[in-house]
C-alpha cells in the first residue's frame, strides 16, 4: 500500500481532514511510528538481509615524521586514498592515534590526540590500520557472519565481553576468527572490529536485520508484505484516537496487539518440516491413529 493511500485510510477511520497541512503531517508521522512499532515487535523474515563488507589491509609504505606535542604528521609517500578515521601507530611507541583528517594524495594528516612523545619522530616507520568498520545506516541487528576464504562462520561478540578476555587485541592473521561489535557512530550506524586484524583484503558476509526508514513521498511503500497493511493502518489510527482522546483507542490497541500475535505465528516464508526420532519404547504417535485399550490393538483411519 502506498503512503498516500494509507494516509487517506487513517484519515477516513479517524475523521480527520488530511487536506489540512498540519493534519497531514501528523498522520504521516503516525504511519511512520506504526511502521517502527511493527518492525520492533518481532524479528520478522521481511527484515532479514545480507551485507557484504571487505576489510582493508594495513598501510606501511614509506616513513612518517611528527613533531612532539603536535597533531600534524607528514608522510614521505603521500597515500593515494584518504586515511581519515583510521588509526596510526608509530615506531617510537605502542600507542595508537586516530587520523581525524586526511585528504587523498596529501602528504599531511591530523591525528588525535597530539603526539605524546617528548622528542620528535623523523622518518619513522608506522602502521595505519582500520579499527572500526561501519554497517549501513539501515542495519539494526547483526546475527551471524561468514567468510569466503575458509567457508566458516565467524562468531560475534560485544566489545564489553571481549574486553574481559583481550583488552587490546593486536594480532594479525589472514582471516579473522571473531567479530567484535562496538557502539553506533554519530549517524547511528553499527560498527565492528575483526580480530585478528586481517592482513589481506577479506570479504565478510553478514546476516542482518534491517530497520525501516521513514516514508515521505506519496508513492513510498513500507518494508513489510501487503498482509501487514491493515496492521499498519491500525497502528496509525491508534495514534490518531489517542490524539483525539477518543475511547476507540482502547479497542484499536487491543486489535493491533492481537493481529501482531497472529502474524508472528505465520511469519516464516517457508514452512520448515523436520523428522523427529525417538525410542520405539515411547510409543508411536501419528495423525489418524485411534487409540483403544491395549487389548484391542491399534486402529488407523
Amino acid at each position: 500500500m502506498q503512503f498516500s493511500t494509507a494516509r487517506a485510510e487513517v484519515a477516513a477511520q479517524t475523521g480527520l481532514d488530511e487536506t489540512q497541512s498540519n493534519t497531514k503531517t501528523l498522520i504521516n508521522r503516525w504511519l511512520n511510528l506504526s511502521q517502527l512499532k511493527i518492525a520492533s515487535a518481532w524479528n520478522w523474515s521481511w527484515l532479514e538481509d545480507r551485507e557484504i563488507i571487505v576489510t582493508e589491509i594495513d598501510l606501511t609504505t614509506g616513513t612518517v615524521s611528527v613533531t612532539a606535542a603536535t597533531a600534524t604528521i607528514t608522510f614521505s609517500d603521500a597515500p593515494a586514498a584518504s586515511q581519515a578515521n583510521r588509526f596510526i601507530q608509530f615506531s617510537s611507541a605502542d600507542d595508537w592515534y586516530e587520523i581525524t583528517a586526511h585528504t587523498a594524495a596529501s602528504a599531511t594528516a591530523t591525528i588525535s590526540p597530539a603526539y605524546a612523545q617528548t622528542t620528535d619522530l623523523t622518518a619513522g616507520t608506522f602502521i595505519v590500520r582500520t579499527f572500526f568498520y561501519t554497517f549501513a545506516t539501515t542495519t539494526e541487528h547483526v546475527y551471524n557472519c561468514k567468510n569466503s576464504v575458509d567457508k566458516k562462520m565467524i562468531p560475534i561478540i560485544s566489545a564489553t565481553r571481549y574486553d574481559k578476555f583481550e583488552p587490546f587485541p593486536d594480532a594479525t592473521a589472514n582471516v579473522p576468527d571473531t567479530i567484535i561489535l562496538w557502539k553506533r557512530d554519530s549517524v547511528g550506524s553499527l560498527q565492528f572490529t575483526p580480530f585478528p586484524w586481517p592482513d589481506t583484503a577479506t570479504l565478510l558476509e553478514f546476516r542482518i536485520y534491517k530497520k525501516p526508514t521513514d516514508l515521505s513521498a506519496d508513492t513510498d511503500i513500507p518494508l513489510f508484505p501487503t498482509k501487514f497493511d491493515s496492521l499498519w493502518i491500525l497502528g496509525a489510527a491508534k495514534q490518531g484516537f489517542m490524539f483525539l482522546d477518543d475511547d476507540r483507542e482502547i479497542r484499536v490497541r487491543s486489535e493491533f496487539n492481537t493481529v501482531v500475535k497472529n502474524l508472528i505465528l505465520h511469519d516464516a516464508p517457508a514452512i520448515d518440516k523436520s523428522r523427529q526420532f525417538k525410542s520405539i519404547d515411547q510409543g508411536i504417535h501419528r495423525h489418524g491413529l485411534i487409540r483403544f485399550p491395549s487389548q484391542f490393538g491399534e486402529v488407523h483411519r
